[in-house]
């Protein structure tokens, strides 16, 4: 019985060593986002918000309700808003035009000199991107910027501002 009992034992441990359950692993990537849900910007400025906001980044005081009602009037009359738009943004850039607003109000564009903007483009183009987008440059466009900057010397700060102004995305919030 000894004999039948030992082999009848090892039979029982190898079938239960035999059969472990496997294990399936799993390995999933989360989901991430790739671009910056801050530039998912969908709703177009009024001709109001743009002039206001406009005036906010460019001379950082709010502008008065009279000279809001104006210039609004002005944006209205004009039929093609790309050329409202730059008109307002050139009146308010020419603040040594003694016909300009900024002249006529006394304002000037806060903005660094071409060397203070050339000495640290990094920092200029974050202020830049924040001031106009209200978030940072992501590295692609940094370097973009600083490399276009680098071969086009005669850029000056007033430019880059007229541009962000100008830009689709700045539009829209």
């Amino acid at each position: 019985m000894k004999k039948l009992l030992l082999p009848l034992f090892g039979c029982l441990l190898l079938l239960s060593s035999a059969c472990t359950k496997d294990y399936i692993y799993r390995y999933e990537v989360e989901q991430v986002s790739a671009t910056d849900l801050s530039a998912q910007k969908g709703k177009l400025k009024t001709p109001e918000q743009y002039i206001a906001i406009l005036h906010v980044n460019l001379f950082n005081i709010p502008m008065s309700s009279n000279d809001m009602y104006r210039l609004s009037q002005v944006y209205q009359s004009i039929g093609d808003k790309e050329v409202a738009q730059e008109q307002i943004l050139s009146n308010f850039m020419n603040d040594t035009n003694p016909d300009s607003y900024a002249f006529q109000k006394g304002y000037q564009v806060v903005k660094p000199t071409d060397s203070q903007m050339r000495s640290n483009l990094s920092a200029f183009l974050t202020d830049t991107y924040n001031r106009f987008y209200l978030r940072y440059p992501t590295e692609a466009e940094l370097e973009w910027w600083t490399q276009y900057l680098n071969a086009y010397t005669n850029i000056t700060p007033e430019m880059v501002f007229f541009s962000f102004a100008i830009s689709n995305e700045y539009q829209y919030y």
